[in-house]
């Protein structure tokens, strides 16, 4: 039997134009994250090989590589361009124990090769595709060092003037993106671009984020049944092989907008609720995760088993589906091996230098809004998430059943106006190629799930693939649904511009994220009340103060 080895380089990186290794300020090839090998059915190759796209803005194409384990410098191509640039290749393998690598490429240079045990770069290929090598790395988020805040600007007082007057929030924080870079923050209240807010719903754009990662890195399938992954879920009308992923990520599944966390403790790090006994029979242990809650025995019990229901066939209609979303978490956990926070921190978060978010709203320092709001429904757990000793009675916070573990895929992100403008540049960057999270076609996914032409609402472009949203949010957020977002149309003067927007809400705190790919546009607002997911309004002022000059809105 022949065995395979290949190289698996867990490098978190993103990258830029810097002064080269050749001396001239040009976009460097950078390096493969990952590579896999699978074996194929084609009857002129016996091997698959798909990567990662590399962190390098210079990549024009990649290399192929294969050498035999054990002489670890013996490795000659194989492979000199990827043909449809999709990122895999059909290969014949040769014969014995084998190794393969994958370098990026330009018009004149390869990448790295990735490097030996010994920290040192491997050596180019004894018979190389390109005459020379440029092994310089991109600059890495690997850490989160904190990104410089652009500050204001003219422009995001107008906006922050507008959001005052007309909704006065008692706190908000909002960020602009123009020309694909971070622009400006503000804050009113005493926020600013640095203070945490809950984002509630829209961490499902967040969500939608690490997915299409998944997807690029062949760790996930759209098309796949949900039960490919997890392997022992049912679904109570008995179509889970039905629903596939990517009816979780665009609410058509036809499962339902409930679905938390009942019967688990208020506190992640306390047993039971000591005041419930219902809570302490049903979780002796620890807070919800969506590792215990998607288990043949939860599921069976109340009110998981309510929850765990489709009102019709997965596909074919919409439904917003808050369980839907959790099933997409517990889904992207085992394709990747890691629990959802580790993964969207690899992923999302440090690619994005998003570096004060985080799912764990325990942790957050004392920049941090207070929410306003009531009790949760339940009347045991306190609603909503504030810090720690601003809960009003001197008492430290407890997270309630809304704000649990599992709640991460579909809204527990703790983020600044900062993070959300670093995500939104770094989505822009990636439709033109920057790979600072992922491959341009693997971020276009987000706005055109089944893939397009062009830039996503440009004149001319395509997008396929986004479901048709029916009810009180095709009136109040758009009329269709890609991965984790609604569009919305906005004409001025002689222009329309297609919106990508989420909002949310959770007594006590409020978010609206909206992105205009063709314009190189986003704003994100979070504030300490409910009410902004439909502030439409918010993002057409943003187009015209920073598109056209309006001085006011």
């Amino acid at each position: 039997m022949r065995n395979y080895r290949f190289v698996v380089l867990l490098v978190l990186v993103s990258c830029c134009s810097l002064i080269d290794s050749r001396g001239a300020e040009l976009p460097i090839p950078g390096e493969v994250p990952n590579l896999w090998l699978d074996k194929s059915d084609d009857p002129g190759a016996n091997l698959v090989v798909s990567w990662e796209a590399s962190c390098g803005a210079g990549t024009t194409d990649y290399a192929i590589y294969e050498g035999v384990i054990g002489a670890w410098s013996s490795h000659t191509r194989i492979e000199c361009s990827d043909a449809g640039a999709d990122l895999t290749e059909q290969i014949e393998a040769g014969s014995g124990n084998r190794y393969y690598l994958v370098a990026p490429t330009d018009s004149t240079h390869e990448g790295s090769y990735g490097e030996m045990s010994s920290g040192e770069q491997r050596p180019q290929g004894v018979v190389a595709c390109r005459p020379a090598q440029d092994a310089t790395p991109c600059e890495s988020n690997a850490g989160c060092e904190p990104l410089t805040d652009p500050g204001e600007d003219g422009k995001i007082d107008i906006l922050r003037d507008y959001i005052a007057t007309q909704y006065a929030p008692a706190m908000a924080s909002i960020a602009v993106v123009h020309e694909g870079s971070l622009a400006a923050t503000t804050g009113i209240g005493g926020a600013n671009g640095e203070t945490m807010f809950w984002i509630a719903s829209t961490s499902k754009f967040v969500t939608s984020v690490g997915a299409v990662t998944l997807i690029a890195e062949g760790h996930l399938d759209q098309n796949d049944p949900v039960v490919i992954y997890v392997t022992d879920y049912t679904e109570n009308n008995g179509r889970q092989g039905q629903i596939l992923i990517e009816h979780l990520l665009q609410n058509r599944s036809g499962l339902p907008q409930d679905g938390g966390c009942a019967g688990f403790a208020c506190r992640q790090d306390l047993p039971g609720n000591a005041t419930t006994t219902q809570y302490n029979l049903m979780n002796p242990n620890r807070g919800a995760t969506l590792g215990n809650i998607f288990t043949p025995t939860m599921l069976a019990l109340e009110p998981y088993s309510i929850f765990n229901r489709t009102s019709f066939v997965p596909g074919t209609n919409y439904e917003y589906a808050g369980w839907g979303w959790m099933l997409a978490g517990r889904v992207m956990e085992l394709a990747s091996s890691q629990t959802f926070d580790v993964l969207m921190q690899d992923r999302v978060l440090d690619r994005a230098g998003m570096c004060r978010a985080t799912y764990d709203g325990m942790t957050v320092d004392s920049n941090v809004a207070l929410g306003t709001g009531t009790n949760a429904i339940d009347g045991v757990c306190l609603e909503p998430m504030l810090p720690p000793g601003h809960q009003g009675d001197g008492e430290p916070y407890y997270h309630d059943e809304l704000d649990c573990a599992a709640r991460m895929p579909q809204g527990g992100l703790h983020a600044s106006a900062h993070d959300m403008g670093r995500l939104a540049e770094a989505v822009l960057q990636d439709l033109d190629g920057a790979n600072r999270i992922t491959a341009a076609a693997a971020m276009r996914k987000l706005f055109c799930p089944d893939g397009g032409i062009g830039t996503p609402g440009a004149t001319g472009s395509i997008c396929l693939g986004r479901a048709q949203v029916t009810g009180a949010h095709a009136v109040q957020h758009g009329p269709d649904y890609g991965f984790g977002n609604f569009r919305r149309t906005y004409f001025y003067r002689s222009t329309t511009y297609d919106l990508y927007v989420h909002g949310g809400g959770r007594a006590g705190f409020g978010s609206y994220f909206a992105i205009v790919p063709e314009a190189g546009l986003a704003v994100s607002v979070l504030v300490n009340s409910s009410v902004s997911a439909t502030w439409h309004d918010v993002a057409e002022c943003a187009i015209r103060v920073y598109l056209h000059g309006a001085t006011g809105c």
